[in-house]
């Protein structure tokens, strides 16, 4: 039997319920997240080089996790934490590449003067959203076809058009809270400004990973 579309303010509150759930898993994955971001941020290195190799593996990472925890096994029942770190192992490498590569095209957005190109791009980003959320939850790829399907996978959702709706409401709201965050930095105290973001930063990506995993899941099972 064909499931009922569910609605949006539903899926919301099934996330959040979720992580409410779970939050003895959720509340570590957030620490360690956090931990792990400081400490590449502390890096002997740039420090803005530094700071961006901290988000560019921090986020991507504890994202992923988030997808698999806030998710069920094939046959219903809770992922335990033992599959979701298997997991997490064996596909976290497409992961980061993935981010990387949206990263750097998201990063092509705020160039000045360049209007078209954004009209262009932006549609392009939200036809991607679920790309690294299919490379981590999707059964039985293997390594190879991992970047392939992925692409695959979230431009064949884009194609349906309230599919499409929401992938532009989850950018929206991820390009929403970059705006806040950059907004909040500004009132913390200067000497704490690059890893108070940042700990912000990853608090805010477990919650809207977890909304874009049950999407991601409502959005891939049959409707009439």
């Amino acid at each position: 039997m064909h499931q009922q579309r569910i609605a949006l303010s539903a899926l919301l509150r099934e996330a959040f319920d979720r992580l409410r759930e779970r939050w003895r898993g959720t509340v570590a994955a957030t620490a360690i997240a956090c931990a792990l971001g400081l400490a590449i941020s502390h890096a002997p290195m740039r420090s803005l080089v530094a700071q961006s190799a901290a988000q560019l593996i921090a986020l991507p990472l504890v994202a992923s996790f988030i997808y698999l925890w806030v998710t069920d096994l094939p046959d219903g029942s809770p992922r335990p934490l033992k599959d979701a770190l298997e997991r997490l192992l064996d596909r976290s490498w497409g992961v980061l590449v993935i981010d990387l590569v949206l990263s750097l095209l998201q990063a092509l957005t705020t160039a000045p003067s360049m209007l078209l190109w954004d009209l262009l791009l932006v549609p392009l980003l939200a036809a991607t959203i679920y790309a690294d959320v299919a490379a981590t939850l999707d059964d039985e790829i293997p390594a190879l076809a991992l970047l392939p399907h992925a692409v695959a996978r979230t431009f064949s959702l884009a194609m349906q058009p309230r599919n499409f709706g929401r992938m532009c409401l989850l950018l929206a709201a991820q390009f929403g809270l970059q705006a806040i965050l950059l907004e909040v930095a500004l009132l913390l105290p200067h000497g704490t400004r690059a890893d108070g973001t940042l700990v912000l930063a990853i608090v805010a990506q477990v919650a809207l990973a977890a909304v874009t995993a049950r999407m991601f899941v409502e959005t891939s099972s049959p409707h009439p």
